[in-house]
């Protein structure tokens, strides 16, 4: 299990070379991950499209289930 962020920084370079590496070290355990997604409409950095593509690239190959959210849903308050 993998939680990670996905829009830049941290999360989605290392989170990402974390899960090939798990999948390489454990090839035969099912592997899923918690992604938090950015907000696509406001965007403070400019590289944030290509480190989500870029993340999901690795996802789709190394990753057995994703369990996507988007930051928005976490950001807002529960009513």
């Amino acid at each position: 299990m993998l939680l990670h962020s996905i829009g830049g920084g941290t999360g989605s370079g290392v989170g990402s070379f974390l899960l090939e590496r798990l999948n390489d070290r454990f090839p035969k355990r099912l592997i899923q991950t918690y992604s938090i997604f950015p907000d696509t409409q406001n965007s403070d950095i400019i590289v944030q499209p290509y480190n989500s593509l870029l993340s999901l690239r690795r996802l789709t190959e190394f990753a057995d289930s994703v369990v996507s959210y988007p930051i928005i849903t976490l950001a807002s308050p529960l009513t």
